[in-house]
């Protein structure tokens, strides 16, 4: 079994940054591995370049590390990872199903009473609160 690293990818990559969202933040977006069958997109959300160097790259970093067991939470196994996105401290996976045209959003929440420090809270829209 091949074990990518992403948390150590993260490190390597330049983010781009895109509009800005209705209560300020700006969108930064990043592919890790880009071009291979390892790809993952990266999105995150922060007020300035700044705080996602200082604040919110540790936070994402971290959930890298734990996305094998992030992952293993969530119940549809007949889908492909496709986007890792941090927004207001909440984390969600975005997955696209193998079978059918269709996306879902796994959505988990900070809890350090966990052994990967996130709480599965479910599908969903991770933009909504």
């Amino acid at each position: 079994m091949k074990i990518v690293d992403y948390a150590v990818e993260l490190r390597n990559v330049a983010f781009g940054s895109g509009g800005l969202t209705d209560n300020g933040l700006i969108e930064f977006e990043a592919d890790l591995f880009r071009g291979t069958t390892d790809e993952l997109g990266i999105c995150a959300y922060a007020a300035s370049a700044a705080e996602l160097t200082h604040e919110v790259l540790p936070i994402l970093q971290n959930a890298l590390r734990q996305l094998e067991h992030l992952k293993a939470a969530v119940p549809d196994d007949d889908a492909d990872l496709a986007i890792v996105t941090l927004y207001e401290g909440r984390l969600g996976l975005t997955f696209w199903e193998r079978t059918v045209n269709n996306e879902f959003v796994a959505i988990f929440s900070p809890d350090s009473t966990t052994l990967t420090g996130w709480r599965y809270d479910g599908l969903g829209d991770l933009f909504e609160p």
